[in-house]
Parts: structure tokens; sequence; C-alpha cells
């Protein structure tokens, strides 16, 4: 099987193949196993258009592109009709027609995004504001923390990772927090695969073992990690309908309103990872989608849960005024159709430590090791 260096020359070689009228010879089109090895962009990309109702997703963020932008740069619509604009102002004021004529003050009229944009844009400065004053409060615990994902492994390790990737399917490779990963779990930590529950709830048993851990030494405020399930159980496993009673006892053990923030992986569709994170001292509800995803449909549904989940443990109706975050711009994005489960552990990882969100696309094979690693260790790595 030809190996591709990226997912851009596979892309390219697909679209080079569809070319018959090129000037080289065209290449032949991958094989089965080729689409297999970058599991076919386009079918990726139409699957998560077939589930579009659930989360908003984004179809433009394809292998090699740059990060989507958020809901305050515009559709794309509304961004080349903004380009049309000023080219149009540009051209009047080259023929020399005054430019607070009509077209100038429609270029200016688009350019000037809406009040509701403006708020919202300003309110996303304002959190990523907060959240490097909370890194930087925190100081260099923080930075060593998510420093030490980043740590090279040693050969010894190195060569622990390949042994469980490769391992038989039903060898247990590790079993502890009551999750059991054997070879056909941990295989999915290699490269270009989709990660499964059980790797994905086992990394948050691990997050949530450092949360006990920094509470009792550093006085921290704790947090809580849910599993998988969780969202499922709340919205159903197509996630169109709502339904407290089937998680009101997974908190009988603790007060989730004592809680600093609470994370919660989501598996759209069951072909792609998120995550969603309740922050209890900025009283907002923030998705992360490495696809760039609204997840508006994730974000109401957890807000009333908090709603109801207060209403049947505290008595009252949930004080505040909580705001529903869309996947802002500063959440590292994917660039290929496989390595969400990655972001998505990664940006709970980043962001239970109050830390900014500073890895990208080039980091996530080293972070698969990591996982792995961390895993077979039964806790995180921290560089102590």
């Amino acid at each position: 099987m030809t190996r591709f260096a990226n997912c851009d020359e596979f892309v390219e070689r697909a679209l080079g193949a569809a070319g018959a009228a090129s000037a080289a010879a065209p290449r032949a089109p991958p094989s089965t196993s080729e689409v297999e090895q970058f599991k076919s962009w386009d079918k990726f990309k139409s699957m998560l258009a077939a589930i579009n109702p659930i989360g908003a997703w984004r179809g433009d963020v394809a292998p090699g592109t740059r990060p989507a932008p958020s809901r305050a740069s515009g559709s794309g619509f509304q961004r080349r009709r903004a380009r049309r604009a000023r080219a149009a102002a540009a051209g009047a004021v080259a023929a020399g027609a005054p430019l607070l004529g009509g077209q100038g003050r429609r270029a200016d009229r688009v350019r000037r995004r809406p009040p509701r944009e403006e708020a919202e844009a300003g309110r996303a400065d304002d959190e990523a504001a907060a959240r490097g004053e909370e890194a930087e409060a925190r100081g260099p615990f923080a930075v060593a923390r998510t420093r030490a994902c980043k740590a090279a492994l040693t050969p010894e390790e190195l060569r622990r990772v390949r042994d469980a990737v490769n391992a038989d399917d039903r060898d247990v490779v590790v079993d502890h927090f009551n999750y059991e990963v054997c070879g056909e779990h941990a295989r999915r930590l290699g490269p270009g695969e989709w990660l499964v529950d059980e790797v994905v709830n086992y990394y948050f048993a691990m997050l949530q073992q450092r949360d006990a851990a920094l509470v009792a030494d550093e006085g921290e405020k704790p947090s809580h990690f849910f599993n998988s399930f969780f969202i499922p159980k709340l919205m159903g496993t197509d996630a169109r309908s709502y339904n407290y009673a089937g998680v009101k006892r997974w908190t009988k053990k603790f007060d989730l309103f004592s809680r600093k923030r609470v994370f919660a992986p989501v598996n759209v569709g069951n072909m792609h990872w998120c995550l969603i994170m309740v922050d209890f001292e900025l009283q907002q509800v923030r998705y992360f989608d490495s696809m760039g995803g609204g997840g508006d449909a994730y974000l109401r549904a957890m807000i009333q849960y908090l709603k109801d989940e207060h209403l049947a443990k505290k008595g009252a109706p949930l004080p505040g005024d909580w705001q529903p975050v869309r996947t802002t711009d500063d959440t590292p994005r994917q660039l290929n159709g496989y390595d969400c489960g990655v972001f998505a552990t990664f940006c709970a990882h980043y962001a239970s430590l109050g830390a900014p969100l500073d890895f990208s696309q080039a980091d996530i094979p080293h972070f698969r090791d990591r996982m792995m690693i961390d895993i077979l260790d039964k806790k995180l790595y921290s560089a102590e």
C-alpha cells in the first residue's frame, strides 16, 4: 500500500486522478486500502453533514486549511459579499467617484458587524483574557503541567507504546479505574485511528485522579469529569431528545455545584469527538470542537440540565445568567478526519488546568504516544 506523507498528499492524488484532462499523465486513483488509510475526507464530511442538525459543523475545514473563523467573522456568503463591495468601492474611487457614494457606504455597512456579533466577539475576548489571567495566576504550575504533555518519550517508553498498540485484540493491556483497555482499544492510539470510549473514559478517569491530587496538594477547588456515556443518557443516542431522569442519580455522591468546572466528552453521531465544559465561576457552558462546530444542541441541553439539577438538588432555580459559548478561535483545529478524540481529550487536559490551548495538529502524533504511556502507567505524567 502506498504511504502518503500526510492527508494533503492523499487528497491531492485523489483530485489529480479525477482530472483526466491534466497536461501530465494522471495518477492512478487511490486504492480501497489507501482510502481506508486516511478515512476519505469527503466521506467523513458527508457523514458529518448527515448529522448536521445535532450540532453545527463547518464543512470548509479540510486537510491543510487554516483554523476556522469564529461566528464573529461572518458566513462565507457575507465575507464574499464584503470582498465584492470593497472591490467595487475601490474601483469607484479609481474612476473618480466619491467614496461616500452608494458603493462606499455599502462597503462600510458590510464591514461593520451587527451589534450581536460585536457583543459575542467582545465576550470571547474577555473570556480569553480571563483564561490568560488564570494561567498567569497559577504561574509555573500550569505551564509545567501542560509542557509535560509535550515532553519526549524515552526509547523504553516508545517500545512499551508499540507493544501495547500491537497487542492482540483480546489481550488486556491495562485494567484500572474500573475500565479494561484491551489490545483492540490500545490500537486506536496508533496513527490514523479513531479513539473509542474505553480510551477516552480511561483518560478522563486519570484527569479526575489528577484533579483529586491537586485538591489535596494545592488547595484547588475540585472539578468533575463525566464519562462518555453521560451525554447519550441525557440526550439519547441520536442527541435529539432530553431526559434529565436518565442522569439524575449520576451526582448522588457529590454536589455538582460545589465544583469549579465539569467536563463531558461528546461523541457526535458516533463518529466525531468533541468536549463540553461547565465553568461555574464564569457561569458558562463552553463547547470545544476541533472542526469548528458550534454544538448548539449540546449547549442548550447542558444548560437545561444545570437548571433541572439545581432545582432537584437545591430546591431552587439556577441562579445567574448562564451563557452558552460555541467553539472559539483559540480551540485547536484538526487537519484530518480521525484525530478528533485526541483533540477533545487534550482540550480537557489543558482547560482543567486553566491553561491556554497552545497545541496544534503537529503535536497530535506525540500526544497519542503520551496518552498510551500514561494509560500504561495509570497516571498522567507531570515531569515531577
